[in-house]
């Protein structure tokens, strides 16, 4: 079996391969972990490259002095991820887009990543109210099968 499908973009795959991880009952919680990173990274991705073009080719300095005026970055530098949620926010609403919704479900997103990457204690689940990897992964790549969508539907930010 192919993991990479002809025809597709990189992110597609790397939806794809987390959907496949959680139908997998054999996936280990190595694989399952990774399926709620590659659900994440393909509605960031996506969401990226629809503001400001592949590989944030369009983000401009004036975009991003723009940003970062609207974002009120002081000291702490501002990563690319925060730059892409907060972008999310800035742009005026469609009837498939609703920025403030979009933006709150991609943090979800970046927090389940972030919490499947760096929580290794024997508590790793604790305050998450999933009992097992399986089921956290599952509602992790349900919801970017809902994100992914409208992040394709983004348009270039301003």
């Amino acid at each position: 079996m192919a993991l990479v499908s002809s025809g597709s973009s990189i992110f597609d795959d790397f939806f794809h391969l987390a959907s496949q991880a959680i139908k997998d009952t054999e996936s280990s919680e190595g694989a399952l972990r990774t399926a709620i990173s590659r659900a994440y990274y393909a509605v960031f991705l996506t969401a990226r490259d629809q503001l400001f073009g592949p590989d944030e080719t369009g983000l401009t300095s004036s975009k991003r002095k723009k940003l970062r005026k609207k974002f009120g970055q002081k000291k702490r530098p501002v990563g690319s991820h925060d730059w892409i949620i907060f972008a999310i926010s800035d742009i005026k609403p469609t009837v498939t887009v609703r920025p403030l919704t979009l933006q709150s479900q991609v943090s979800q997103l970046k927090e389940a990543r972030v919490h499947a990457d760096y929580h290794f204690t024997s508590q790793n689940l604790q305050g998450i109210p999933y009992n097992t990897w399986r089921e956290y992964a599952t509602k992790v790549v349900e919801l970017a099968s809902q994100v992914l969508p409208v992040a394709r539907q983004l348009p270039p930010y301003p």
